[in-house]
């Protein structure tokens, strides 16, 4: 793909009108929290701290990612705080923080249970408080999980509906995560009486391995919000599933003997048993013991061969499950090194070539630093959105398909413009074809105050602002917002206004001469679209009132003026 197709046309620097920074001087909207808690003193400050700590953060990836402009995010937030405001979302601070901590903490359980259920097994008394913890924090993460709006990948859609969050989450790692962590001690402790916990209690723990999951997930989660690249996170999960394979297995070696102990009293088998041998009698020390435990897992693990005799029955099924698991994991990991090695070969050659591009373009034009970095800034922002996967994707497909698939794409400006409702079903199936997506950087001039309309322009995500022929500023549309529908019926009217772009805007642009060419067949269309557009003028005639005050005699027609006339 060529870098090219991407970058905007740009004017002759010494043509260009400064870049101004918005100052805004309307209003702002009230904060959404202080609405909610309002309450003053401390008490309103701490209620206030804790409502933006689970409610949606707005510098999070995934929240910048599924809502596109500063208006989806306010709206998420109201949505939120009127209907859920006891639940927590998933792209809040509090569960950034408690994703952060939860890795760790899942990184150090799942060390730590099985060197205690193996090394400290016949001292359970001093490793039960460790996992009582372990057990307390796992209970803790799952009930915060019912309280947690669900985030579904594949729509990207956040659910808060409790009923909705908490049957997602049973369907998916539910059962998973509440076997992980059962306290199977306190229960043995309270129906028994003891201090001592029983075999089975150790065995139980060793369930804890289905958190390996969870931690796999935390990190992809971290790929994108922390802007890690694919292969720094790709090398993590595999040096972390290496890792955890050897110290799991190393514990097992040593643990299933000790297991097999507590069932046979025949002291000529046991003396047989590696664990009873003399290289590991002179290992005074749990660490030692282990070592000796991980060297003989791994020696298990690559098929090779024991200097310690492999005996006794649970010795010999060690050893082969060890080695059947050796020979799965080594197909896997030289599967994922392959694939590894071929993406960072083709993303790497990609990434080079558009950068280097990139760079040539800007030296060969001589642009400013400013425009550098807007052109970034738009070719980021046309990358993050895949612009050109779904141009892709729609020259690919069946027209039918394809029909279907514009459709679905400019349904919200098709439902929310007053004229397009009143157009027969094959004009709108021609219109749709016309309509043109824009990108506007922040300050970038959409429309200029006194310029001919020729175009409709719906805002499909960010916020503009609108200013008066004399530079006051009026009032800022949003998502869902539209201007310059009158430019589509009437010709030779003039903007009453300017309108700025304040953030990174995607606009659905309509051409007037394409929608005039697609209702022409319909020779009383347009008059009635004339109607309907003089009648939604009559609704909003606050600008043109202001325009008016500002300027009294106007050097250009606009639509009040054919108004008037048609009054008379």
């Amino acid at each position: 793909m060529d870098l090219m197709a991407l970058v905007p046309d740009f004017e002759p620097q010494n043509k260009r009108e400064p870049v101004v920074k918005h100052d805004c001087e309307v209003e702002p909207e009230e904060d959404v929290v202080k609405a909610y808690a309002g309450d003053s003193g401390y008490y309103g400050h701490v209620r206030r701290w804790l409502v933006r700590q689970r409610i949606l953060s707005t510098t999070h990836y995934y929240a910048q990612t599924c809502l596109k402009s500063t208006t989806a995010v306010r709206r998420e937030m109201s949505q939120h705080l009127r209907e859920f405001p006891y639940m927590v979302h998933p792209f809040s601070p509090f569960r950034n923080s408690w994703d952060i901590l939860m890795t760790f903490f899942t990184l150090v359980a799942l060390v730590i249970t099985p060197f205690l259920n193996a090394f400290f097994f016949d001292d359970q008394q001093h490793s039960l408080i460790y996992i009582f913890f372990i057990d307390a924090v796992l209970i803790m993460d799952i009930t915060l999980n019912f309280f947690t709006g669900y985030y579904e990948q594949c729509t990207k859609t956040v659910f808060l509906d409790r009923k909705i969050a908490s049957t997602k989450y049973i369907k998916s790692r539910f059962i998973f995560d509440l076997l992980s962590a059962v306290p199977v001690e306190v229960f043995d402790s309270l129906a028994h009486g003891k201090t001592h916990a029983d075999w089975y209690c150790s065995t139980m723990n060793f369930v804890k391995i289905f958190r390996m999951r969870n931690l796999i997930d935390y990190i992809n989660q971290f790929h994108k919000a922390y802007h890690l690249s694919f292969h720094t996170v790709k090398v993590l999960k595999l040096a972390i599933i290496i890792i955890v394979s050897l110290h799991w297995s190393a514990c097992l070696v040593y643990y299933v003997p000790m297991l097999v102990m507590e069932f046979d009293e025949v002291d000529d088998t046991l003396s047989k048993s590696w664990i009873m041998s003399e290289a590991m009698r002179k290992r005074d020390s749990k660490l030692k013991k282990y070592i000796l435990s991980l060297n003989r897992a791994t020696i298990s693990l690559v098929s090779s061969s024991h200097y310690l005799p492999v005996t006794t029955t649970e010795d010999m099924i060690m050893n082969f499950v060890l080695a059947v698991f050796g020979k799965i994991g080594f197909i896997y990991l030289l599967s994922q090194f392959l694939q590894l090695m071929s993406t960072f070969q083709s993303s790497e050659k990609e990434r080079l070539k558009l950068m280097q591009q990139l760079q040539e373009y800007m030296q060969y034009k001589e642009l400013s630093r400013v425009t550098q970095k807007r052109l970034m800034v738009y070719c980021n922002y046309w990358y993050k959105k895949n612009f050109n996967r779904d141009r892709h994707i729609l020259n690919q497909v069946s027209e039918p398909l394809r029909e279907q698939l514009v459709f679905h794409n400019y349904k919200k400006l098709l439902e929310t413009v007053d004229l397009f409702k009143f157009l027969p079903e094959s004009a709108v199936i021609q219109l749709v074809n016309y309509v043109k997506p824009e990108i506007y950087l922040a300050s970038d001039v959409i429309v200029k105050s006194g310029s001919q309309g020729e175009h409709l322009f719906f805002i499909g995500s960010g916020t503009v602002a609108v200013y008066t022929s004399l530079g006051k500023e009026v009032c800022h549309l949003e998502d869902g917002s539209y201007f310059g529908e009158i430019a589509l019926v009437m010709e030779n009217e003039h903007r009453m206004a300017s309108v700025v772009a304040i953030e990174t805007c995607e606009i659905l642009v309509v051409p007037r001469e394409s929608f005039q060419q697609v209702i022409a067949p319909y020779p009383n269309l347009l008059s009635r679209l004339q109607k309907v557009a003089l009648e939604r003028l009559e609704k909003t005639l606050i600008l043109d009132e202001i325009c008016r005050l500002e300027d009294p005699n106007p050097n250009y027609i606009n639509i009040s003026n054919i108004r008037t006339t048609r009054r008379e």
